[in-house]
């Protein structure tokens, strides 16, 4: 198959995980097929392989709400609440004033996904991959991720806050912080974690740009409450219940679907703490939900707590002294991992990533460098990005192992340094682990 030529001007990590992922696929629908269509069990995410009512559900639930925009009418409590900041409320609302929508924001995940395709294309031919190889490897990459089928599945505005926070990391990393920090401030704007990114501008001493891009966020959020209306602070109480919808409906409940919708550390955490309860005071056995719940919000709110304090220390402890590449992999995985509920499509922010990554490993391969770390971080890339459906059997596993992927992913970046001359000779970061000058 020409698309997955394995021939020796590919690099072979590159290889490796473009087949990994295919074959991923292939068990994937292999295994929800038959549980599904021939032994006729429920199966969660089964849906994505076989359409259904759900699917473009994320962007369909702001339809009526959005239509009544500006009006009396939009903040009645029989909508679905809007679970998003005011930002995102008022570009739902802007959407839905366009005629076909829905069909418009599909194309606009066509253009996306086809652009990343050829953006790591463009790389890898630049680096010296032949053409065919390279836009082969690029559409492997993309019809192999379960994230960005996900995303195409479910509509959700992830993938606008995705490609805001794309662009923008990459115009900070090539030294257009100003433009970078405006980005990283939109996106900031329409979901809270993306705002790690501007750790990256510290790191490169750029503080006036932070300090702008943060104030812009903060501009751009109180704009959009006086937009929402009709004042600041009821369109503000608005979306704060929207919030707590959300922590009742996805965040603290503990049910064992409950498993598939998130691969935060706060998942796992969460049953930890209330299999713990049940086996010191209730011997073992279900607590009454009133009490289960009541632990898993106060685990919550310790755990937030304890996620800031951790991402903290290990950003001034190690990532800053990082080199670049490190820096932009760890802070994607702080990002999607200690926030305390991240879907699948959240996982489309690690693409940026993946890429760079796969740039740099391209290099290495051309210079025959041995560089330690690098077939571990793709591995993890396997389970962060790959279908695992198959990982499901009473509960639905899969974002268990996603977690743990990006978990070890993270502590492989933090410990092995992958210094990249374009990336670092920019604002001369990541300098202690620059190879030594010959001479």
């Amino acid at each position: 198959m020409k698309l997955l030529n394995i021939s020796p001007a590919f690099p072979p990590v590159l290889r490796r995980y473009a087949l990994i992922l295919a074959a991923m696929v292939v068990a994937s629908w292999v295994y929800t097929i038959a549980m599904t269509r021939l032994l006729h069990l429920p199966h969660p995410f089964g849906w994505v392989w076989q359409g259904g009512s759900n699917q473009w559900c994320d962007f369909k639930f702001f339809h009526d709400r959005s239509l009544h925009f500006r009006t009396d009418l939009y903040w009645l409590p029989t909508y679905y609440p809007m679970t998003y900041p005011a930002v995102v409320a008022v570009i739902f609302a802007l959407l839905y004033k366009l005629p076909h929508p829905l069909k418009l924001y599909l194309a606009f995940l066509i253009l996306v996904f086809i652009s990343y395709a050829v953006w790591i294309a463009r790389g890898l031919a630049k680096r010296g991959i032949p053409r065919d190889q390279a836009l082969g490897f690029g559409l492997v990459v993309v019809f192999t991720s379960w994230p960005i089928l996900y995303q195409w599945d479910t509509a959700n505005i992830e993938a606008l806050v995705g490609t805001i926070l794309f662009l923008g990391v990459l115009a900070v990393l090539s030294g257009r912080s100003w433009t970078g920090a405006s980005l990283l401030a939109l996106a900031g704007a329409m979901k809270i974690f993306p705002a790690v990114m501007f750790a990256l501008l510290i790191s490169k001493r750029r503080y006036k740009e932070c300090a702008f891009g943060i104030a812009l966020m903060a501009v751009i959020n109180y704009a959009s409450l006086v937009i929402l209306g009709p004042s600041i602070g009821f369109a503000q109480a608005q979306i704060k219940d929207g919030f707590r919808f959300l922590e009742e409906r996805y965040i603290i409940v503990h049910k064992g679907w409950q498993l598939a919708f998130s691969h935060a550390l706060y998942m796992p955490v969460k049953y930890i703490v209330i299999a713990a309860d049940r086996a010191l005071y209730f011997g073992g056995q279900h607590a009454p939900d009133p009490h289960e719940m009541a632990v898993a919000r106060t685990t919550l709110s310790i755990y937030l707590v304890v996620m800031v304090v951790l991402g903290t220390f290990l950003y001034f402890w190690r990532i800053r002294k990082l080199p670049m590449l490190n820096q932009v992999i760890a802070l994607a995985v702080c990002g999607v991992t200690f926030t305390p509920f991240s879907s699948d499509y959240v996982l489309n922010h690690t693409l940026l990533p993946l890429g760079l990554l796969c740039f740099y490993a391209t290099e290495a391969w051309r210079e025959k460098r041995f560089v330690p770390g690098l077939e571990t971080s793709f591995a993890c890339l396997c389970i962060i990005l790959g279908f695992t459906t198959f990982f499901t059997t009473y509960y639905p596993l899969g974002n268990l192992f996603r977690c743990a992927g990006l978990c070890f992913l993270l502590i492989t970046v933090m410990r092995f340094p992958f210094y990249w001359s374009p990336l670092d000779s920019i604002d001369q970061t990541g300098q202690d682990f620059a190879p030594a000058k010959e001479g």
